[in-house]
This record gives structure tokens, C-alpha cells and sequence, in this order.
């Protein structure tokens, strides 16, 4: 599976893992969302990510929307990743950052 989900005191931090895909993302997305949906503030932790997809930029979307922008962010962003957020204009827009999270 390459979604881990972790909660701590209301925060939630999904680590990916491999190529989030298509294929991949319809797999977790459900299970991704009830976790969501649970917590105050959600992470999504992309160390150990090689590749992102349209499908997974859409549930980045979804997640930022619910949790109001502000309690939403990307961490250890990649450079191929980074490459992605920036030619769909959702760099800005998101909270991605290259760094661990601190809580």
C-alpha cells in the first residue's frame, strides 16, 4: 500500500510511499478521506514518493478545500514533485514545503 496514515492530538500525517498513480490513488483515496475527515490538521509527507499523478493533485485539492487551506500542508516535497505543483499552479496555492513538519 503506499498510504500511511499516523494521528497525533488532532493532527494527521498521511505518509506516500512509491508512485502515486492513477492506480494507486483510486486504491487509497477512500481510506485517505475518512482519515481526513477525522482530524483538525492534515500533512501529506511525500519523502518517500517518485512520481505524482493528476488523480493525486485532485485529492490534494479535495483535502485542502475541506480542511479550509489553512490546516493543510505538504511536506518533503522532491524536486520531480515540486516540478509537478508548479506547472499546475497549485505550488503557491498549497502549502508545499521541502521540509519536515513541526508541529
Amino acid at each position: 500500500m503506499c498510504f500511511k496514515p499516523s494521528f497525533n492530538e488532532g493532527h494527521l500525517i498521511c505518509t506516500f510511499t512509491g508512485k502515486l498513480n492513477a492506480n494507486c490513488i483510486s486504491k487509497i483515496e477512500d481510506e485517505v478521506f475518512r482519515n481526513t475527515e477525522r482530524a483538525d490538521i492534515v500533512v501529506f509527507d511525500l519523502s518517500k514518493v517518485d512520481y505524482i499523478s493528476s488523480q493525486f493533485l485532485r485529492m490534494c485539492l479535495i483535502v485542502a478545500k475541506d480542511k479550509k487551506m489553512n490546516n493543510f500542508s505538504i511536506i518533503n516535497v522532491g524536486k520531480e514533485a515540486s516540478k509537478v505543483f508548479k506547472i499546475s499552479g497549485l505550488y503557491e496555492l498549497l502549502k508545499i514545503n521541502k521540509k519536515r513538519y513541526q508541529k
